[in-house]
């Protein structure tokens, strides 16, 4: 299910875009305004859907979900629990550009742009499991949920980073000027 708030894509599997403009001296949306948001419905125990799984957590239902909130000044994660509405914060590298998540395994990918890493928070527990390097200037996240596999776009050296999530090994593929997924830009 895909719906669209703020000209925000918001999508179980992956979402993560730069909302709004700045707006100066409203602290609460302030990091909205230049921060980024990913909706998923990891981040409990159990993942699953209606028909295989009725008891887990189902994609997107209000007691699963979860959502992950980029601060770029702060270059922290404020999660929001999608049932309570209770927050926490994890700290990651600095500058989080983007977030996606990954269903199958309950894994939340942070972009850290000027950091050139990629942070991995567990679903489960909340914690950075790792930081992975990849090139320089990453903007842009993507994932394949079936080959767990986690594309970084890094605008500086005109390279995709391509992440191994089983074991978080890197690979690099050259590609066009200036790779991006970002479809907002006018």
């Amino acid at each position: 299910m895909t719906r669209s708030i703020f000209k925000l894509k918001i999508a179980n599997i992956m979402t993560a875009r730069p909302v709004g403009k700045i707006l100066f001296g409203m602290a609460g949306l302030f990091l909205v305004a230049i921060g980024l948001i990913a909706v998923t419905g990891c981040g409990g125990a159990s993942t699953g859907n209606a028909k295989t799984n009725p008891g887990g957590n189902v994609p997107g239902s209000p007691t699963a979900s979860k959502i992950y909130v980029g601060n770029f000044i702060s270059s922290n994660v404020t999660v929001i629990d999608g049932a309570t509405n209770a927050t926490a914060t994890v700290l990651v590298g600095a500058n989080p550009l983007a977030i996606a998540a990954n269903p199958t395994t309950n894994k939340i990918y942070i972009v850290n742009g000027v950091g050139k890493t990629v942070s991995v928070i567990d679903g489960a527990t909340g914690s950075i499991t790792a930081t992975v390097p990849v090139g320089k200037s990453p903007e842009a996240i993507g994932i394949n949920p079936t080959t767990n596999r986690i594309y970084v776009a890094n605008t500086g050296d005109n390279t995709v980073t391509v992440i191994d999530g089983a074991d978080n090994f890197t690979t690099t593929i050259n590609v066009g000027t200036f790779p991006t997924s970002r479809s907002d830009r006018r």
